[in-house]
């Protein structure tokens, strides 16, 4: 298992997806000059998880047969724990084996009855991309697919992703799941099992005299390359991750949305531009002193002389900016304006913001000092904070952002906080603030909703995981377009709850450096 090094959070930028997913093929982005196509892409480092460059990468989106990744992980992890091993044997069921035969999906025919191992269902998944394939291996673990569906999204929550999945192959268009919620769960994949590497490195799988190549065009095409998987569907798009290693640098890069002809040339442009750019960033933002961070802070912390070079020194020039949150906010009970920017699916608030909502509640303190000498903030749960103005901040975007180096104490003690710099002014993860004043925080995924409880103690894990029902709609084939179809069932959500404000732990691969 790989050492993760200390938890930390570069993004590039950020773009909310409502209820309807953006039009395909709108909204090019461009990777050190180079254009792709791709609606949502990142790049990261395995090694640590820093971002090394992101467009829109925490959109929500449809990830097509990239979600077999989802499946694989759920499967390893259960041979890990003795549940299963490669060879054991499963029998074909009949409503799987007459799904292997409908030809509008990416699959391998499977006679029902037949006695496949886990390791062929397994080759079988992730090499050609075979839907029914996957689904045999849902069943084979939990005897449904319905079933299943609770383990992965319990994984999704496990690793702070924020997602909802609905079928265990990447069908259904109600499936969500950020490009960079796709590259920390290939990530754990990979570092929690380096055998799946060996299954995406074949070129080819048999069953019953004919053979599948594998869907990813780019082995033997490019230098390191050794993963992962494909995806397409209409509402999709073309989807890859791709994961390459160069000496002791691996790179992970994750494009969804993108077309048929650009697929390849984005995964090409993001490894190369990761390759290009790691060891700089990766050096720079692990110095003890980070550059540019040079600020002054007044009594509630805002940043006021930030050197002007700070943010090229950080890579805003490569696009790190911030959205403010459309979510919903319910306090005590009563719902309540919202002020807070997304970054990586996590909230963050001006201090005044926090300040201000929790005035009148049990748990409303104040600063007692800021010194903006050593960049230090002294809060109080003695004080009260006194408002300014009696509203919210007004946000905007997109927004520039970079990380800071201040340091927290409440009421004497010095505590874990992740602080970004956003318009000279500290935000403060809203999960580091329920930690330090001890109340109840939980994100609806739903309802897009924050749940604030002050007269409520604060909880590490709170999952709000229920059945979920699929039916068969499309999948992928590798070049060819087809559509999906509407699940014939209600489906209700099995989401991973509070995914966005309960990362923590370390090794974990989670937000901060995943």
């Amino acid at each position: 298992m790989v050492k993760f090094k200390k938890q930390a959070t570069i993004t590039i930028s950020f773009i909310i997806v409502l209820a309807i997913i953006a039009p395909i093929y709108a909204q090019a982005a461009t990777v050190d000059g180079r254009q792709i196509s791709s609606q949502a892409a990142v790049v990261i480092d395995f090694e640590t998880g820093l971002v090394l460059y992101g467009h829109s990468q925490d959109a929500q989106r449809v990830p097509a047969s990239t979600l077999k990744l989802v499946t694989a992980h759920v499967i390893l992890d259960a041979i890990s724990a003795g549940e299963l091993t490669m060879d054991t044997v499963t029998r074909i069921s009949a409503d799987t084996s007459e799904f292997s035969r409908n030809r509008e999906f990416s699959n391998i025919r499977l006679a029902a009855g037949a006695q496949l191992t886990i390791r062929q269902l397994l080759e079988f998944s992730i090499v050609s991309s075979a839907c029914a394939a996957t689904v045999a291996l849902a069943e084979a673990l939990s005897g449904s697919q319905r079933a299943f569906l609770t383990r992965m999204n319990s994984l999704a929550t496990r690793l702070g992703i924020q997602a909802r999945f609905y079928d265990c192959w990447g069908g259904s268009e109600e499936n969500r799941i950020s490009a960079y919620g796709m590259a920390i769960l290939t990530r754990s994949l990979i570092d929690e099992h380096p055998e799946i590497l060996v299954i995406a490195t074949k070129r080819s799988v048999s069953y019953n005299g004919t053979t599948y190549s594998n869907t990813n065009a780019m082995l033997g095409q490019y230098d390191g390359i050794d993963g992962m998987k494909t995806g397409f569907t209409t509402p999709a798009g073309y989807c890859f991750i791709g994961t390459a290693q160069r000496g002791d640098r691996r790179i992970i890069a994750v494009t969804l949305g993108s077309t048929q002809s650009s697929r390849w040339s984005d995964t090409r442009i993001l490894l190369d531009y990761g390759f290009s750019v790691v060891d700089r960033m990766v050096e720079e933002f692990f110095a003890d002193d980070n550059p540019g961070d040079d600020d002054a802070d007044d009594e509630i912390g805002d940043e006021t002389d930030a050197e002007d070079g700070g943010n090229d020194e950080h890579g805003i020039e490569n696009g790190m900016e911030t959205y403010p949150s459309s979510a919903n906010l319910v306090l005590d009970g009563v719902e309540t304006p919202l002020a807070a920017y997304l970054i990586n699916d996590a909230h963050y608030f001006k201090l005044r913001d926090i300040m201000f909502l929790l005035i009148g509640t049990e748990k409303q303190f104040g600063v007692e000092l800021w010194d903006s000498d050593s960049k230090t903030g002294y809060l109080a749960s003695s004080l009260s904070y006194t408002a300014v103005g009696g509203e919210l901040s007004e946000l905007s975007g997109p927004r520039p952002f970079m990380p800071t180096n201040s340091r927290i104490f409440f009421d004497g003690i010095e505590c874990d906080v992740e602080i970004y710099l956003i318009d000279d002014n500290n935000y403060f993860k809203l999960r580091d603030i329920a930690i330090i004043m001890d109340f109840f925080v939980f994100w609806d995924n739903d309802t897009r909703t924050i749940i604030m409880d002050t007269t409520m103690e604060y909880e590490e894990t709170m999952d709000d995981t229920t059945d979920e029902t699929t039916d068969d709609t499309t999948d992928e084939t590798t070049d060819d377009t087809t559509e999906e179809t509407q699940p014939g069932e209600d489906q209700s959500l099995a989401g991973a709850a509070a995914a966005s404000l309960f990362e923590s732990g370390e090794g974990r691969a989670v937000r901060r450096v995943a």
